[in-house]
């Protein structure tokens, strides 16, 4: 259930689900959680979609006094990408500043009062340089993960390649020594029907029995 949510979201925001999972661990880490990250970048996603149809977000007030644009960017307006992750950035240097400005209680409040949930206000306000701090760190473990899976499944392949090919020599020395086999079974056959009578009449005599 877990990784379809996960899969709609980044489908709905235009990130891939490594993205996602990078910086949802990364804010797990730094004192958040994956889940509330996700419903934040779901909510600001909701926010981009309102203001560009109908021009209101509904966090303008909050977003002026931030100096953040979750739709455009820079003195230029530049539009940000839909599901740009960046916003996140940008809400983490606005509120760390916020908190030094007016104290970390304001900020925090500020951030609640705009719908963000405690456990990403947490991160938010250690601002943007930390989280990307974090955010590199997972995307290393991720890499290094993939590193593994992937030298895993090289493994088992030599491993199922090296099965097929002992099967196959197995059945070729079988093909190749069952004449030879069959040869010293039918050998000790012959060998038996000449000398059996022989050593059994041999074993009697030497217990004593003696013959009518």
């Amino acid at each position: 259930e877990a990784s379809r949510q996960l899969g709609i979201l980044a489908r709905n925001t235009g990130n891939s689900t490594q993205d996602l999972k990078n910086w949802g661990n990364a804010f797990a880490v730094a004192g958040g959680s994956a889940e509330s990250f996700y419903s934040t970048i779901a909510q600001i996603q909701a926010r981009q979609a309102a203001q560009q149809s109908t021009g209101v977000s509904g966090w303008e007030t909050f977003l002026n006094r931030l100096g953040v644009g979750i739709t455009k960017v820079g003195a230029d307006g530049v539009m940000r990408a839909r599901g740009d992750l960046e916003v996140m950035s940008d809400l983490a240097n606005s509120f760390q500043r916020m908190a030094r400005e007016s104290g970390q209680p304001f900020a925090n409040s500020f951030g609640l009062q705009m719908g963000i949930d405690q456990q990403t206000m947490n991160v938010l306000i250690q601002g943007a340089d930390a989280i990307e701090k974090f955010v590199t760190e997972q995307k290393k473990l991720a890499q290094n993960a993939d590193q593994l899976a992937q030298s895993a499944e090289r493994l088992r392949a030599q491993w199922v390649e090296l099965q097929k090919r002992a099967e196959g020599l197995a059945g070729v020395l079988l093909e190749k020594l069952q004449p030879a086999v069959q040869d010293v079974f039918k050998s000790m056959l012959d060998w038996g029907g000449q000398n059996g009578p022989a050593m059994i009449e041999g074993g009697v005599e030497g217990q004593g029995v003696r013959r009518e």
